[in-house]
């Protein structure tokens, strides 16, 4: 959907738009995103130092996007922010990392030009890109067999994978409409989110605000964010 044009971008974009941009269907992932955020704050608590310090929380924001993210396309957790994550979904975070520190460099010289010199850069910015769409392919894969196997049951369709699957899209394009959002997710969602935080901390009286709305729909603390809210 990122990379395509015309008829095939406007189909692809049609049917991933009833999914994500009506209110009513984005909110059926309401409860595992609620919880992955619950996990986040657990996490952060477990990370910072003695002076209450957390460090390299834009990588932290990173883990928190991908488990997000993932909750939407695969209806799973996969454990990124326990204390063990699962080594796949690390190298993932990994590339990520990789990939947007070497586009900066490809904005000074053409990425033509690294190609042709075969920079340290440009080998960086390839691996990075090959091992995030090594990581999502197999993510990808395993979905898909799951929901090819079940395809004829019936139930309620709670993520983004088995939604494309039940269209009746060839397995390359649920691949790569998947890949696109999952590769495209992380970055922004926590790159938007460190400038939100940051805005909270420079505003405390907006901060104060945000937090009695929140308070409204979770007067005792603990009460997870339903669908219906």
């Amino acid at each position: 959907v990122f990379l395509g044009n015309g008829e095939e971008w406007h189909r692809y974009r049609t049917l991933l738009n009833k999914r994500l941009m009506r209110p009513q269907q984005a909110a059926v992932f309401t409860p595992m995103m609620d919880e992955a955020a619950r996990d986040f704050v657990s996490y952060l608590r477990q990370t910072r130092d003695h002076e209450g310090t957390v460090t390299d929380f834009q990588e932290h924001l990173f883990r928190w996007a991908f488990e997000s993210g993932c909750t939407a396309l695969f209806s799973q957790h996969l454990g990124l922010l326990s204390e063990d994550p699962p080594q796949l979904a690390k190298d993932f975070i990994d590339s990520n990392v990789k990939v947007l520190e070497t586009t900066n460099t490809m904005f000074v010289i053409p990425p033509k030009g690294h190609r042709a010199l075969n920079t340290k850069a440009w080998k960086g910015h390839m691996d990075g890109w090959g091992t995030m769409f090594r990581v999502a392919k197999e993510l990808i894969e395993d979905k898909m067999k799951i929901e090819m196997e079940r395809k004829d049951e019936e139930g309620e369709i709670t993520d983004l994978a088995s939604y494309l699957i039940s269209k009746d899209l060839s397995p390359k394009e649920v691949l790569g409409n998947l890949m696109d959002l999952l590769g495209g997710a992380v970055d922004t969602t926590s790159n938007t989110m460190t400038f939100t935080l940051h805005a909270l901390a420079r505003l405390p009286n907006i901060q104060d605000k945000l937090h009695d709305e929140v308070m409204s729909f979770a007067p005792d603390h603990q009460a997870p964010v339903t669908q219906e809210q």
